[in-house]
């Protein structure tokens, strides 16, 4: 169980240490670093910083993907007929 709670624990300030270096890891590539100067510098492996960046200039968003499966979109909420109250429900 300790080995768990270490583990998890772990992942938690990894996460938190990547939040942090992800936003240093933008500003220095748009000041026109290098990845390889940036990954010297941070101490982060090539393939991340490029797999951050890239995600960047895709979405314009640096934070964390959402986790989990999304909702299938033919079975989502919104999706299903007669669930919204404001539309009333025709029988034929």
């Amino acid at each position: 169980m300790q080995y768990f709670l270490v583990t998890l624990y772990k992942k938690l300030i990894y996460r938190q240490k990547m939040a942090e270096m992800r936003l240093a890891m933008i500003k220095l590539r748009e000041k026109g670093l290098s990845i390889r100067k940036i990954s010297e510098l941070l101490d982060v492996p090539v393939i991340t910083i490029s797999d951050h960046i890239k995600r960047y200039e895709e979405t314009g968003n640096h934070k964390n993907k959402p986790k989990g499966r999304p909702e299938k979109s033919a079975r989502n909420r919104k999706n299903i007929q007669g669930n919204d109250p404001a539309q009333p429900i025709v029988q034929s």
